[in-house]
């Protein structure tokens, strides 16, 4: 934290974007603050930027879904996805870590664009086609009796708990950390756990049960 304020004191950045809150009409989401407090995009700037990368990922849910349903199939767009959104991570922490010896901000917010790019076209493969994948692995009714099967209701279950317990850990700890300890450690912490899910995603590929597009 000293170390973070002595690289502010030494560029001596505008009073309003250092030590003014953000305005009452901004979300306080991780994006905003990081623009405005590391990267010293001015506050309107910071929420314009956070808007378009937030409402760019969801469009490109279009693209993910066309490539699972006609071109990849949804085992293929779902890890070629985790892939991206893995480099996009890295990118990201490379870019907070550096945010702190650079003198111009320049490098660092096109490290950051090129990082949330790379996210949000991960975002648009994995939404759309993650839990149909999953949904896909279990039949609907048993193959020798013919009774109904509840195995999907079940993977539907806790797969909304995780997520459920993962945005919750996010929008609390995770921001803390960000905030209050460390933005690099902040990105790399979601870096670690995305790589961990791509690998064990990567060992169980060979039982998955994979519908062509």
């Amino acid at each position: 934290i000293a170390h973070r304020q002595g690289a502010h004191a030494a560029r001596s950045p505008s009073p309003s974007l250092s030590t003014s809150p953000l305005p009452p009409s901004l979300p306080s989401l991780p994006q905003v603050i990081f623009l405005n407090s590391v990267l010293e995009r001015p506050k309107n700037q910071a929420a314009m930027i956070a808007s378009l990368i937030n409402g760019t990922s969801y469009l490109t849910v279009l693209l993910g879904g066309h490539l699972a349903d006609a071109v990849l199939g949804r085992g293929k767009t779902v890890l070629f996805a985790s892939g991206l959104a893995c480099a996009g991570l890295m990118l990201l922490t490379v870019s907070a870590a550096v945010a702190t010896t650079l003198t111009s901000h320049v490098v660092d917010l096109a490290l950051f664009l090129s990082a949330e790019g790379c996210i949000a076209l991960a975002f648009g493969g994995i939404k759309p086609n993650v839990s149909p994948l999953g949904a896909d692995q279990f039949d609907d009714f048993h193959p020798i009796t013919g009774k109904p099967l509840n195995d999907k209701e079940r993977f539907f279950g806790w797969y909304y708990f995780f997520i459920n317990v993962g945005a919750l850990l996010a929008a609390t700890l995770l921001v803390w950390v960000q905030t209050s300890v460390s933005w690099t450690l902040g990105f790399a912490l979601p870096t670690a756990i995305a790589l961990a899910a791509l690998t064990a995603f990567v060992a169980g590929w060979r039982g998955y049960r994979l519908i062509p597009p």
